[in-house]
This record gives structure tokens, sequence and C-alpha cells, in this order.
């Protein structure tokens, strides 16, 4: 089961995305996207940080969570805040 079932499953509307251009599909269409979450890790040119920071900057009410099953990557952007579960 994936991050956007078990979204479902709490009540949420989970919407899957292969890469960030159809994460923002969504917003372009202007939909009220209460949050995000997304892979550091993503397939094409812009990485989940890149992304975070997009929607931060343009859409601020939207909270926005990055999950990684790899290294935590050593620079934010400003604005962003990191945290790491061991």
């Amino acid at each position: 089961m994936g991050t956007a079932d078990t979204l479902r499953e709490g009540g949420f509307e989970g919407l899957k995305a292969a890469d960030a251009t159809a994460v923002l599909r969504p917003f372009l269409d202007g939909r009220d996207v209460a949050a995000l979450v997304s892979d550091v890790q993503m397939p094409g040119a812009m990485t989940g940080v890149d992304l975070a920071w997009l929607i931060d900057q343009r859409h601020p009410a939207t909270a926005v969570v990055l999950i990684s099953g790899g290294p935590v990557p050593t620079h934010m952007p400003p604005g962003l805040a990191s945290s790491q579960s061991r």
C-alpha cells in the first residue's frame, strides 16, 4: 500500500504523481491542496526538495512533508527545515 492509499484510508484525497510536473497540475488547475507528501528523490529534473521550495513560495498555505528512505539532503533552501528520525 502506498502513501496515497494510506491517505485515502484516512479520509483524505490522495493523488499519485509520476514526477514534479504531475504534482504541479492540481495547483495549476486551482485546486485547494492542503498538504503535499513527496519523496526527496523524484524522477525528472526537479527533486522533492526543489518541489517543496516551489510550493512553499507559491502556495504557502500548503503543508509540505518530504520523506526519504535514503540520506537526508545536506542543504535545504531557506525557509525549509529538516528533521531526521533514527
